[in-house]
């Protein structure tokens, strides 16, 4: 059965949700006469149900520690490391920050992670090249966000827009800019489909379930550096 555009109504209530509640999804009906997501929500929904969903609650956690702190843990991370990437990728939605951009306005102040700000300065001061890689289908929105945050010109190149390509076409473009090698990268997104795809590449990709923090720094770093630890 062919693929059906409906407009949805949210689960009201729900703590901590940033969800967007009036937009369009595209559907699928399945053998139970419920639906599947098939848009971009469909990684942060788990079942759809006769017009209401049950979303995943997302929290942006806990700050233990303020940036100075997390920078400087970070930096320990990648002095210890062995076989640094040369160039490190970022998803922004529910990576870099904790919505999408898609659901919120461009004139609202953003904020990222509580980590996300330490890690992006450490690296900036090892000197690792960094790269932004988004399918957001508001791109305008996310490019007026990165220069809120002030950390546009962290980023030697940024491919923000959509695509169905879960950012092959993206790291191609990278690649094309930069000359870095893809087993010389190392990216960060949570989207389990373009980690596989990007994956395929040969580039390093980690998955992130509460956006990049000093935990996914480390498993970066460590997943990185195995093909010289086993040679």
């Amino acid at each position: 059965m062919q693929p059906t555009k409906m407009r949805l109504c949210v689960t009201p209530h729900v703590p901590n949700l940033n969800f967007c509640a009036d937009r369009n999804f595209l559907l699928r009906p399945n053998s139970r006469n419920s639906f599947v997501v098939t848009a971009r929500a469909r990684d942060r929904v788990k079942r759809i149900g006769r017009g209401r969903m049950a979303p995943r609650a997302i929290g942006t956690g806990k700050r233990t520690k303020n940036d100075d702190e997390v920078a400087e843990e970070a930096l320990r991370l990648l002095n210890e490391a062995n076989n640094l990437p040369r160039l490190v990728v970022f998803d922004l939605d529910y990576s870099l920050w904790p919505f999408w951009c898609e659901c919120r306005s461009s004139k609202e102040n953003p904020s990222l992670y509580p980590e996300a700000t330490g890690v992006l300065n450490a690296l900036r001061r090892k000197g690792v090249t960094m790269a932004v890689a988004s399918r957001t289908p508001t791109p305008d929105i996310a490019r007026t966000f990165l220069k809120k945050l002030n950390i546009t010109d962290y980023f030697v190149n940024m491919q923000i827009y959509p695509s169905w390509t879960h950012k092959v076409e993206h790291f191609q473009k990278i690649l094309q800019s930069t000359e870095v090698p893809y087993k010389d990268m190392l990216f960060f997104d949570d989207e389990d489909r373009n980690i596989l795809s990007v994956s395929q590449l040969g580039v390093t990709s980690i998955l992130v379930n509460d956006g990049v923090n000093l935990k996914a720094l480390a498993q970066g770093l460590q997943k990185h550096a195995r093909p010289i630890a086993s040679s």
